[in-house]
């Protein structure tokens, strides 16, 4: 019984570790709950920042409405250690930086808000899972944007 209770509480515990919110960048969190990594606040996710990195497996990304820019390398390589398979990105959002996603190899679908105007360079390359993707019409693509992929489907809102 008393081990029962223990791995109850640590299990308890553990769950309420990866629900916590967590600052990253002024004015901008990221919560890691069963799964879906939600990144959520006001203003642009910087370059080279992973902070969430080995806290657990990642199968989905939501960016919220209020983040305005998705910087380089952010998620560059995400899907090796973890098995991310979707993104969301949400309609604040107006540019998606290079290499943001990266060989993220196990991405199938990314649903873009309407307010991205840019996708930089190599942002998708070699993601070669990726199946689908929604992407508003008014969007500027870098020339290899997404290089390296077999793209099933795609549609614009």
């Amino acid at each position: 019984m008393r081990q029962s209770l223990f791995v109850c509480t640590l299990l308890c515990f553990t769950a309420s570790l990866n629900a916590q919110k967590n600052e990253f960048a002024n004015g901008l969190y990221w919560e890691l709950n069963s799964g879906v990594l939600t990144i959520s606040g006001n203003g642009p996710i910087p370059g080279y920042t992973c902070p969430w990195d080995g806290k657990g497996n990642v199968e989905k990304i939501i960016i919220q409405d209020g983040v305005t820019s998705i910087g380089k390398v952010t998620f560059w390589e995400y899907s090796k250690p973890h098995h991310l398979k979707s993104v969301v990105i949400g309609n604040s959002v107006t540019s998606i930086g290079e290499r943001a996603f990266t060989d993220c190899i196990l991405l199938q679908s990314v649903t873009i808000g309407n307010s991205v105007t840019y996708i930089d360079e190599c942002a998708f390359y070699n993601c070669t899972s990726l199946q689908s993707i929604t992407i508003p019409n008014t969007v500027t693509l870098h020339d290899m944007a997404f290089s390296l992929m077999y793209l099933e489907s795609s549609k614009q809102p």
